[in-house]
Order: structure tokens, then sequence, then C-alpha cells
């Protein structure tokens, strides 16, 4: 399964990259948001304090893992970041609020990984203006000046994976995409390959068990469309 490992490898370390870019970004900026003293920026040679959150555990093998390996390369990239903290396994609501709660009177910058943390941010960040937010895989519903949100656009490439599994054999899409090897694992046997099964593994993507319900105006366009 050398394809199927260098092809995770490959999105990990997409991940890890865009982490360092946004912690490094934001470390840069923050002097200009705010005069107050608890607001620093690598440029001015001061430190930047970064308090991190993860939806799961920092050591999943997957998603948290490659952005808590982000925020530690970006403390080496920049000697004046420090990672002061990371929260780990905020799986619901009122975690994940009292992780943003907690983070932000301390850091500088807060990493919230999931697309979760985008209602919360939403709530929160106006309540700590001098602070900058930064969610992976997420975005606030609305505009909030100190939060920047890095989502993913799933169609395209979800539209072009489908095509080309509807008409690909595996042979035949394993030379499409130049790896040596393709197979697909069940959902049980994926869990048995990983620490801890289905509590050290997130597989809401394959397996549509979410760990918090979405949005309920989500729900009601889903039961609309369904019709």
């Amino acid at each position: 399964m050398r394809g199927i490992a260098r092809g995770r490898r490959g999105a990990l370390a997409v991940a890890s990259a865009l982490v360092v870019a946004a912690v490094v970004l934001a470390a840069c900026g923050s002097s200009s948001n705010s005069s107050s003293s608890s607001s620093t920026a690598s440029s001015s040679g001061k430190q930047v304090k970064v308090g991190a959150a993860l939806i799961g555990p920092k050591n999943d093998k997957s998603f948290n893992q490659a952005a808590y390996q982000g925020a530690i390369l970006a403390t080496k990239s920049d000697p004046n970041i420090k990672l002061t903290s990371t929260l780990e396994n905020k799986a619901t609501d009122a975690q994940r609020t009292d992780a943003v709660n907690t983070l932000a009177p301390l850091n500088n910058v807060v990493l919230g990984v999931s697309a979760a943390f985008g209602p919360i941010f939403n709530v929160l960040a106006p309540k700590f203006p001098s602070k900058y937010f930064i969610n992976i895989a997420g975005y606030t519903p609305q505009y909030q000046k100190n939060v920047t949100g890095f989502a993913n656009d799933w169609g395209a490439p979800a539209y072009v994976g489908g095509v080309i599994a509807a008409n690909m054999t595996t042979e035949q899409i394993a030379g499409h995409i130049g790896v040596d090897s393709l197979g697909y694992l069940s959902l049980d046997g994926m869990l048995r390959a990983v620490p801890d099964g289905p509590k050290g593994f997130c597989h809401a993507c394959f397996s549509g068990d979410y760990p918090t319900p979405p949005p309920a105006e989500f729900e009601k366009l889903r039961f609309a469309t369904e019709g």
C-alpha cells in the first residue's frame, strides 16, 4: 500500500504547512491589531504566544496531529513564536467554548483545529479584540476582523475523484495518480489499523458519524432538498 501511504503523508504535510504559514503570518501581523501590551509580533522581536485547541488527540496520526506538528514547526521557524499549550479532544461546543475562553486571555494567537471552531470564534472573537484567532478547516459564519479561516473547497476535487472512481479500475486509478499500488480498506479494517481504534481516530469523513451534530440550518437544508 505504498501509494496510499505516500498520499496520506502528502495530505498531512499540506495540513502541517498550512498551520505553519497561518501561525507565522498571524504572529507577524499581531502588533498591528492592537496597541495593547499583550499584543506582540515576531517582527518586533517580542514573543508571540500561541494556544491551540484540537477537536481530537494530537497523536491521532491524522488531521489533529498534522495541525499540531505544524504549530511545532512554526515555533522552530521563528524563535519569537511560543506554543504555550495544546488542549486536546474538544469534541463538544461547550468544551470548545471553554478551551477558547481559557486560551484567549493567555495568548496572542488562538488556533482552533476543526470547522466546529468557526461558530465558537464567531461568538468569542469580538470579546477578545486584541487577540487573533485562526480556524483551520473552517471559518466564522460572519466576518470577524481578528479571525482568519482556512477552509477547503471540496467540490471540484470530489467531482474529479468521483468521475475517476466511476470510470477506472483500481489498477487504472493507480496508474493515473502515479502510485505503485492502490487498495481500499473497510471502515472496520481502517480502525483496527490505528491506535485506540474508534476512540483514537476521527472517522467522520468515512462513516458520517460526526462528533457534533450539524448546525440546524444545514439540517433544514437537507430535509428541504430531500423533499
